[in-house]
């Protein structure tokens, strides 16, 4: 006779995440030091995000790449999340870089505009 699927059986995403996330981050630093450029770094991070979201059971097919958003043009986004990509060896360790905080101030900004374009878009 054939048990029934046991539930404790199916990982949640966070145990998904927790096993991958080391792995993830090693593909991630691997394709930094191999890319020349910052596309070279999209591509191969895009592939790593769909490996990973096929694992997890996550939906990416609504990702958009170079697309423009308001006033800006992020890397790369899925559903709300924005990826940008900076040429490898732009980031500092030191999140007060002046570097970092030129990307943060981006991100910040391209969500916001993210968000004021999908409330005008909903009146």
């Amino acid at each position: 006779m054939e048990r029934p699927p046991d539930s404790r059986s199916q990982q949640s995403l966070d145990e998904i995440v927790g096993q991958s996330v080391v792995v993830i981050a090693e593909q991630i630093r691997s394709a930094a030091n191999w890319a020349k450029s910052e596309i070279d770094l999209q591509i191969d991070v895009a592939g790593i995000l769909k490996d990973f979201a096929r694992q997890a059971k996550i939906n990416l097919s609504d990702g958009h790449h170079n697309i423009t958003i308001a006033t800006g043009r992020p890397d790369s986004v899925y559903g709300s999340v924005i990826v940008e990509y900076k040429e490898p060896g732009n980031l500092s360790p030191n999140k007060d870089a002046a570097n970092n905080k030129k990307v943060i101030d981006q991100l910040k900004k391209r969500f916001y505009d993210m968000r004021r374009e999908e409330h005008s878009q909903a009146s």
